[in-house]
């Protein structure tokens, strides 16, 4: 416990740190990708320290927390100020960047829109999606082919019809083999993909099978803990894109991926919740991997830079090479 008060210690530092180095930094280098990385950033600082906070809050005494030396509940009034005040700063940066952007867009299109158009061709072309029947591909690659293609109202419908047919394999390929290339079987050849493949109630299935039936890591290893939280964040998020409400899934997300874990990460996973008796989140089980898989790649790079023949069989297990 006394770790997690030291990390909610660091995390409110942190935020301050950041807030400080922010202001620091010259206007000039304010661009987009600058605001909504440091943004991003103190999302995550401040998502994990309000779970810190509220874990502390409900399983430590007040004892306890005057053995440590922490008030927790200034410690939060800090952070909260300095969270607000970033979070109100770049929004503000986001704001004056983005009216300066559309000023600069308006003057250039009334100086010179052939200009613009000519650059615009020279942007590389967007791949079009290809899908081979699989479910747990149909939704990407349908809302990828409408927005490329079959909402293009300069493309012709023979066009669209053989973008379509040419982004097709497998048993896909086969559904349209019979729809003739012309403009007339376009809508028809489209709604007959559909009709097989837009199908909430398999679709869902195939979700949830993917998300029940990742392998479980026998060893630590640094790829399969990302896998296995990357493929469970991408099925939540698919589930959610359905509109199936995932919010009070925690208990039973949580206790699929442990499970998955291999026996030193679930080991640590137990010990990182201390005496808490509460039901934990999928957010601090997600928080704990990413800091697991990330200590483990440091512990490969530590291990290799001093590395002898009797080691080298444990750097594999980890780095899964």
């Amino acid at each position: 416990m006394a770790k997690l008060c030291q990390s909610q210690r660091l995390l409110s530092e942190r935020i301050a740190k950041l807030l400080t180095n922010t202001k620091k930094t010259p206007k000039t280098r304010y661009t987009e990708g600058y605001i909504e990385t440091r943004m991003e950033t103190l999302e995550g600082y401040w998502t994990l320290f309000n779970t810190q906070y509220n874990e502390i809050n409900n399983t430590v005494t007040d004892e306890v927390l005057a053995e440590i030396r922490l008030d927790i509940h200034e410690n939060f009034d800090t952070a909260e100020e300095a969270y607000l005040e970033l979070k109100t700063l770049l929004k503000d940066c986001l704001i004056e960047l983005t009216k300066k952007d559309t000023q600069q867009c308006s003057t250039e299109n009334a100086a010179n829109n052939d200009t613009t158009s000519i650059k615009r061709t020279k942007l590389p072309p967007i791949p079009i999606p290809t899908f081979s029947g699989n479910y747990n591909d149909w939704m990407s690659y349908r809302y990828l082919f409408i927005a490329l293609i079959h909402n293009d109202t300069e493309l012709s419908k023979i066009e669209k019809h053989h973008y379509l047919k040419s982004s097709l394999t497998g048993e896909a390929q086969q559904l349209l083999k019979h729809f003739s290339l012309t403009d007339a079987n376009y809508d028809a050849a489209w709604k007959t993909l559909e009709d097989r493949y837009n199908n909430k109630r398999i679709i869902v299935n195939t979700i949830l099978n993917r998300l029940l039936n990742q392998k479980k890591i026998s060893n630590e290893c640094v790829r399969s803990t990302k896998d296995l939280l990357d493929t469970t964040k991408e099925c939540l998020n698919s589930l959610q894109n359905l509109q199936i409400d995932t919010c009070s899934w925690d208990a039973i997300i949580v206790h699929i991926v442990v499970a998955k874990l291999d026996m030193e990460s679930h080991k640590l996973w137990e010990q990182s919740l201390g005496s808490s008796t509460d039901i934990a989140t999928f957010t601090q089980l997600s928080a704990y991997l990413e800091t697991r898989f990330r200590s483990m790649e440091m512990m490969s790079k530590s291990v290799h830079t001093t590395t002898t023949t009797n080691t080298k069989g444990y750097i594999r297990k980890i780095i899964c090479h």
